[in-house]
């Protein structure tokens, strides 16, 4: 890599660490408004956009560790917020529900991250400036994902995406419409 090249590499780099900063602060605002952490408002929006979720699927989904997982959301089943229940076909396996309380909390902090999005949306200034900011947010977010599937995530079983398909966005991109 010529030197140029490792300038440039850096700078992205520090571009990438600011840019996660300042999206974790964001959110962790926006999610406040219902009194939950960061993590655990994340992993209630998590259940409430998977079918039956497991525990296992949970994990995964929140690039946890199955214990991590169980940890992360005994507050939130004190709460009210979810039910972990064993599948009845296979008593290993948890399934997590929410619960009507749990619904509404995830109704709410959806329409909060909409919100916090749809102000930064509003920063970026006219619509060629917004549709720019989410083509390259697309961009960048399906590089990562792929980088990462190549460095090790097919390793904990994760299906990689066949090649040329486009990958999901995540929640806060697919927010963002371009006007």
């Amino acid at each position: 890599m010529s030197a140029s090249e490792r300038g440039v590499a850096d700078d992205l780099a520090r571009a990438m660490r600011r840019l996660g900063r300042a999206a974790e602060r964001l959110e962790t605002a926006a999610l406040k408004s219902a009194g939950l952490p960061r993590a655990q408002g994340q992993a209630l929006i998590a259940i409430g956009n998977m079918a039956r979720p497991t525990m296992a699927m949970l994990a995964r989904e929140l690039d946890l560790a199955p214990s991590t997982a169980t940890r992360l959301l005994d507050p939130l089943a004190k709460r009210d917020l979810i039910r972990r229940e064993s599948d009845s076909d296979d008593r290993r396996v948890v399934v997590v529900t929410l619960t009507t309380q749990g619904r509404r909390t995830v109704r709410e902090l959806e329409a909060a991250l909409e919100r916090a999005y749809g102000r930064l949306s509003a920063m970026a200034g006219e619509t060629g400036g917004r549709n720019r900011l989410l083509a390259a947010a697309r961009e960048l977010y399906q590089a990562l994902d792929r980088g990462q599937m190549r460095v090790g995530q097919a390793k904990r079983g994760r299906p990689r995406p066949a090649p040329g398909k486009a990958t999901k966005a995540p929640r806060g991109l697919k927010g963002l419409k371009p006007a």
